[in-house]
């Protein structure tokens, strides 16, 4: 066992011993990441987030970049608590003593905090997306609720935004705007048409005219009619767009345009992480597993993660499954079945920690980051509202900025950097 894997069972395995307890009134509330609108909605319910509760302590596991290729076996937590499936969670109730709550997260890491004013200079709100690089980020506006209309450079050290381009939506968009991606010098994005035509859409990082790529008509209709053109996610590379569709199908198109190409052997897989692809997608079904069958499409190699039958919301990255059993108890394993844990409580797929390493906890007096290589944990500064609810921060597409809104700043983690 290596000093990562050490660091995970000890980290997860007393992380209720580490933090303050909660009431039992507090309610968590899991937002939304980079998904929008209502296909955001459906895949949180599908298997992106779960709050674990143990011991008056719940954390939150989130899946981040996956490793290059399947693991046999990967260390995993002897201890794990229970689970919640909702995107409320009502965290038990615990009267003994109430540990202090670790420093504040700017004094923990403070090379990777900054906070900038949640307004623009012309006072309009932004919400961030990614990192463009160590000291920009890529922030879009919105013209009315989820309709980016405009994505822009915000230098984190001068305060000084520069606008990348417009975004469009054409007559007839059923969903707006989404998964912003960047590569190759291009931001990259997605819309859909009523009657299920997909459009992806880039724009220079340097400033442009945005521009569509391409547009691709859903082969295979969804239960809701106006999501037949929605894509589950995106990736750039070597000069190329690659997507798909919820409903299945991976496909390249070259990021000047041109002809869309579907995927060979892909043809009912999703996008995983490329150049990963693999089976049921995250809106696959409840009964199903996703990514359980995954196929490196570059190299032909080809993994089969084990299930057993009767299992539920089985969903796994390139190392990790993790879902219900038969009688609702869930659990986490590696993909080829060894180091599998129960995790006592009622449901819930728990993924990996964002990027390997990054998970939060809400205690009753706040969110808590806790990082399991090295151990160390910090408070974000949120607090419960008059209602006794929180919300949990959720890390971006990039897998490295985890932004929140605290009253008139956003604080901007660079994960990174920690």
């Amino acid at each position: 066992m290596n000093d990562l894997e050490t660091t995970l069972r000890q980290t997860l395995g007393h992380a209720a011993e580490q933090a303050p307890h909660a009431p039992a009134t507090l309610a968590v509330h899991l937002e939304g990441r980079h998904r929008r609108g209502r296909q955001r909605a459906q895949a949180m319910g599908a298997a992106a987030a779960v709050v674990v509760v143990a011991a008056g302590t719940a954390f939150v596991l989130r899946g981040g970049p996956e490793a290059a290729g399947p693991a046999t076996s990967v260390g995993l937590p002897t201890t794990v608590a229970s689970a919640a499936t909702t995107s409320e969670a009502t965290l038990a109730e615990d009267e003994e003593k109430v540990l202090p709550r670790p420093p504040a997260i700017d004094q923990v890491w403070p090379a990777a905090v900054r906070k900038i004013p949640a307004k623009l200079p012309d006072g309009r709100a932004y919400r961030p997306e990614l990192f463009l690089d160590d000291h920009t980020l890529l922030i879009e506006t919105s013209s009315s609720f989820e309709k980016t209309d405009g994505i822009y450079a915000y230098d984190l050290g001068t305060g000084e935004v520069r606008k990348i381009a417009d975004v469009p939506t054409p007559k007839g968009t059923v969903l707006f705007a989404s998964d912003f991606t960047v590569g190759d010098g291009q931001v990259v994005w997605w819309t859909a048409l009523k009657g299920g035509t997909a459009q992806l859409w880039s724009a220079p990082v340097t400033g442009g005219e945005s521009k569509i790529v391409a547009s691709h008509q859903a082969q295979v209709p969804t239960e809701e009619r106006d999501n037949d053109a929605a894509l589950d996610r995106l990736a750039i590379g070597n000069g190329k767009i690659m997507f798909s569709f919820r409903s299945g199908g991976v496909f390249t198109v070259p990021l000047g345009g041109g002809t869309v190409e579907p995927v060979p052997g892909a043809e009912k897989f999703h996008v995983l992480s490329w150049p990963w692809v693999g089976s049921g997608g995250e809106y696959g079904p409840v009964e199903g597993a996703r990514f359980d069958e995954i196929l490196n499409v570059e190299t032909g190699e080809t993994n089969t993660a084990v299930t057993h039958p009767g299992e539920r919301n089985v969903t796994c990255d390139t190392q990790i499954c993790s879902g219900e059993r038969e009688e609702g108890k869930p659990f986490i394993r590696s993909r080829d079945g060894s180091q599998q844990r129960d995790l006592p409580g009622t449901s819930g797929p728990v993924p990996p920690p964002t990027g390997g390493r990054f998970f939060t906890t809400a205690t009753r007096d706040g969110i808590v980051l806790h990082d399991l290589t090295t151990g160390t944990s910090a408070d974000l500064g949120i607090r419960p509202d008059k209602k006794g609810s929180m919300s949990l921060p959720m890390p971006e597409a990039d897998g490295r900025l985890l932004g929140y809104q605290l009253g008139d700043q956003y604080v901007i983690v660079d994960l990174s950097k920690l």
